[in-house]
């Protein structure tokens, strides 16, 4: 009788850390489906400045709301050509529209854009499931707060001459 209780026990033991394990492998593939949504919003903003580096300027200067408040642009420039100055208007709208479809993988994801003459920050904070949800996102300066993930990239431009 002793022994079954004591194969019970460990058995027992046994599915715990299996359980225990499941937990932590799925909190993992959360983590690192986040991770690449947020990279991949990132980058892809990149390369949009990156084709339209003469306006490097006016995408520092939007700035970006909640993820959802996007505004649409005057003109669609994927039907037809659009000036530099309509292609970063455009360019930030298609942007902030992935980024809110990419909100339930992203809880209360707040893009940002920063940088320099010659160079752009684009960064996305989003909730950490430790995370309080009644958090206020008024600036850039919270997408580093505590409780938050992020990825932030930084691109560097020659000056021009």
């Amino acid at each position: 009788m002793l022994d079954y209780l004591i194969a019970l026990a460990l058995f027992g033991t046994a599915i715990g850390g299996l359980l225990t394990a499941q937990s932590m492998a799925t909190r993992m593939l959360t983590e690192s489906l986040q991770t690449t949504e947020a990279t991949t919003l990132v980058s892809g903003l990149l390369d949009r400045v990156a084709a339209n580096p003469g306006q490097l300027s006016r995408y520092r200067s939007h700035a970006l709301g909640e993820a959802g408040a996007h505004s649409l642009p005057l003109q669609n420039c994927n039907q037809r050509p659009c000036s530099p100055a309509d292609m970063v208007a455009f360019d930030l709208s298609q942007w902030q529209r992935n980024v809110q479809l990419g909100m339930p993988a992203l809880p209360m994801v707040k893009p940002c854009l920063e940088g320099g003459p010659s160079q752009l920050t684009v960064a996305i904070g989003w909730r950490a499931p430790s995370e309080a949800y009644g958090m206020s996102l008024d600036d850039c300066r919270h997408v580093l707060s505590r409780g938050r993930r992020v990825i932030a990239l930084v691109a560097r431009w020659p000056k021009a001459s």
